[in-house]
């Protein structure tokens, strides 16, 4: 019988599709570290994306509760509560883009 997947079936999926990622790019000894560095940084890009065999993540911006008012008590910008920053965009296409 279909049942929801756990929190901890989920996070095991996402940091063996993350270790998976880094283990290919590390083996392609035909890369230079930076073009390694910046596949991997891709792929676990594409992770959070939704365009592997994983769903997409949202991912959020999460600011200790006491940032706000310290960034406006000094003038700075701050950042919003649990605001979703991916729902519209593919990370892993503004990466790289120069």
């Amino acid at each position: 019988m279909s049942r929801e997947y756990t929190n901890k079936e989920i996070v095991e999926e996402l940091i063996e599709g993350i270790k998976n990622s880094i283990a290919y790019w590390v083996d392609r000894t035909d890369k230079t570290n930076e073009e390694i560095i910046e596949g991997a940084t891709h792929s676990v890009l594409c992770i959070f994306d939704g365009i592997t065999s994983l769903p997409a993540f949202n991912i959020s911006v999460s600011p200790h509760p006491d940032d706000k008012q310290y960034n406006i008590d000094n003038g700075d910008n701050y950042y919003p509560e649990n605001k979703i920053i991916n729902d519209d965009i593919y990370m892993h296409d503004l990466v790289f883009k120069r």
